[in-house]
């Protein structure tokens, strides 16, 4: 996956089809019903990881407020993001005081 050889996705699928492992062949098959998208996801470059990690952000926002506060509060909480430290920034941090 990490070396984007989405050519190979079909000896993986033949060899993974034939194994001993229920499981693993019921999974390979599921595979071609979108095998098109599959391929494209191993070969091409482009990702939309980051999009789902804000989605992912959302949800759980939502679920630890559900029921607890208002639109504008929830809003304030999405909208307000404290900058991440930089590795750099750790790294000079003064021993024992607690980073983020």
């Amino acid at each position: 996956m990490r070396q984007r050889r989405g050519a190979e996705l079909e000896t993986w699928l033949q060899a993974a089809e034939q194994a001993a492992l229920p499981e693993l062949a019921a999974f390979a098959r599921s595979i071609r019903t979108d095998y098109a998208a599959v391929q494209a996801g191993l070969s091409l470059e482009w990702s939309n990881g980051p999009t789902e990690a804000q989605v992912g952000r959302l949800k759980m926002l939502k679920r630890r407020m559900y029921g607890q506060a208002g639109f504008p509060f929830l809003r304030q909480r999405v909208l307000y993001r404290a900058p991440a430290l930089t590795k750099q920034a750790r790294q000079e941090a003064p021993s024992g005081q607690r980073v983020a």
